[in-house]
């Protein structure tokens, strides 16, 4: 799911314009679209990093503030994207240097 967000971002100014078609191409892609009936939680993970608006969303990573009980909590979705991104990078790197 990683990549295909870093790929709006670097490819298409982090523009989606159609939110539904992407979803559907991520999961695809990964595996896990389920013959049209995805997994709720990857639908939300894809969600975590989109501003929506209609069927248009643009990839946000700003801080949000979680709601409940805990004030002044936030949680950086820049830094969870960036870490999985790492992890990918760790992951290749590790396999191509037992190659």
């Amino acid at each position: 799911m990683s990549e295909q967000i870093r790929h709006h971002v670097v490819h298409a100014a982090g523009n989606i314009a159609d939110v539904a078609g992407f979803r559907e191409k991520v999961l695809k892609r990964i595996g896990t679209f389920n013959n049209g009936s995805p997994a709720n939680a990857d639908i939300q993970f894809i969600d975590m990093f989109l501003a929506i608006s209609g069927n248009e969303a643009h990839v946000s990573l700003i801080e949000l503030r979680f709601t409940g009980d805990v004030p002044f909590a936030h949680y950086n979705r820049f830094e969870i994207l960036i870490g999985y991104i790492m992890s990918h990078g760790i992951l290749l790197r590790d396999n191509l240097a037992t190659l």
